[in-house]
């Protein structure tokens, strides 16, 4: 959950110098290094770490729901959002809490000068404020922040219980646990507990206005849960790191706020930019609209075709409109204009992303175990060596990863993934993915 971006008070960036960065960037690589190498860093956190990221804690998560839903289960999830967490770290317990992992000596006495004792001036345009000291807390904006707020958090986990599950990003924590009598809901509110007894003793404070109850499944008990007495609210609709769904696991909401944002970006640069070359505006779609449009993609990519030629229309008005800026006011086609524009239909890029997402869950470069989330096929195929049983499918689960795009991936040739590398399977996608998805997709 994210706090207002007009609220200066959510997000304080500390501005540092040059050299400071570049030497915490030296010093943050060699200690993620040192945490990643010896196996310190919880598998559960995904932010600011390699090979992690919102995409694989989001398809990680949702593919449990799923498989909930499919075993008639019901599921509870608890977003905790913490108040002014990256502010709030009390020093001297970071310090102890890096020494205890085994970050010693001339690197423990940096990060402790660089934390303790430190001034800070408020720059508004060209105005300074007074001169203020911080007694607590790990900088926002520096480059070894983030890192230094994961380690700090990154024992919570022991704290949750075998039955409840938690997934992290940075200082966002969801807690899951899924059920089918009610009288088992317990172990979540025990969960939470034992979360509120971690943050008293290390510092930490829960944000009750952004802490909320998200509750899946149609006979669903709706169970209520507290943090310190206080009832927590319940929602039925959640923007769960950029992406939003509801409670039957659907993107209906996302796909409509992606397009509108979307359009709205594509009106922007149709009203500023000024050039006749189809190439630039090109350019411009790739670098300001792109990254909405498929922020999160393989979590949440329509199989409807309603859906699909939905946000296909985003594009379509902006290629017909940058030809029209370009002077070329004949009628042209949908095709022959991304051709132009050195542009992709926007569903084959999509699919083009879920499968490089599933390239590297099969092929283990992510923290994701493939096992977790499919079973692989032991019967020799004419095809290639990593077949995917299907999954059981259902109208509830039609909406998943996995059931969206196994189907496509076991059509693949041999050539696609036998003997490959993540980028000679993406040369591969260029060349061949649009034959491969015409047997599949027909719009």
């Amino acid at each position: 959950m994210l706090g207002n971006k007009f609220t200066y008070i959510d997000f304080p960036i500390s501005l540092t110098s040059p050299i400071c960065r570049i030497f915490e960037k030296i010093l943050t690589k060699e200690i993620l290094n040192f945490m990643i190498n010896n196996k310190l860093i919880s598998n559960y956190q995904h932010g600011f770490m390699p090979n992690r990221c919102t995409t694989t804690q989001l398809i990680y998560t949702m593919e449990k729901w799923y498989k909930s839903l499919l075993e008639k289960s019901n599921t509870d999830v608890i977003y905790i959002d913490y108040k002014k967490a990256f502010d709030s770290v009390p020093i001297d317990f970071l310090l102890n809490k890096l020494y205890s992992y085994g970050i010693r000596g001339k690197i423990h006495r940096w990060i402790k000068n660089f934390l303790k004792d430190r001034t800070f001036k408020v720059k508004i345009g060209n105005d300074y404020s007074d001169e203020h000291s911080i007694s607590s807390g790990v900088p926002q904006g520096t480059v070894i922040g983030p890192l230094l707020f994961i380690i700090y958090i990154n024992d919570v986990v022991t704290r949750i219980g075998q039955n409840v599950s938690i997934a992290m990003f940075a200082d966002d924590i969801k807690l899951t646990f899924s059920f089918r009598n009610e009288s088992e809901c317990h172990a979540l509110q025990n969960a939470v507990n034992n979360l509120v007894d971690w943050n008293t003793i290390w510092g930490l404070n829960v944000s009750l206005d952004k802490t909320v109850i998200f509750h899946i499944g149609n006979k669903n008990p709706k169970f209520n849960y507290y943090v310190n007495n206080n009832e927590l609210p319940k929602a039925d609709i959640v923007k769960d790191l950029g992406v939003i769904t509801n409670n039957k696991l659907t993107f209906e909401e996302h796909i409509n706020h992606v397009r509108n944002i979307s359009m709205l970006r594509s009106v922007q640069l149709l009203r500023n930019i000024k050039s006749t070359n189809p190439k630039i505006w090109g350019n411009y779609f790739k670098m300001y609209v792109l990254p909405l449009l498929e922020y999160a993609s393989p979590v949440w990519n329509p199989s409807l075709k309603k859906s699909i030629k939905y946000i296909e229309r985003v594009q379509k008005f902006y290629t017909r409109m940058a030809l029209r800026n370009c002077k070329i006011l004949r009628k042209i086609s949908y095709d022959r204009r991304l051709d132009m524009l050195n542009l992709e239909p926007l569903y084959l890029r999509r699919f083009k992303i879920d499968l490089i997402t599933l390239y590297k869950i099969v092929f283990r470069h992510t923290n994701i175990n493939p096992l977790e989330l499919f079973t692989f096929n032991q019967r020799p195929s004419r095809k290639h060596s990593y077949i995917i049983n299907i999954p059981h499918k259902t109208s509830k689960t039609h909406n998943s990863f996995t059931n969206r795009i196994i189907k496509i991936w076991n059509s693949l040739p041999k050539e696609a993934l036998n003997n490959s590398t993540i980028t000679s399977f993406k040369l591969w996608l260029i060349n061949n993915l649009k034959n491969v998805l015409s047997k599949h997709i027909t719009l």
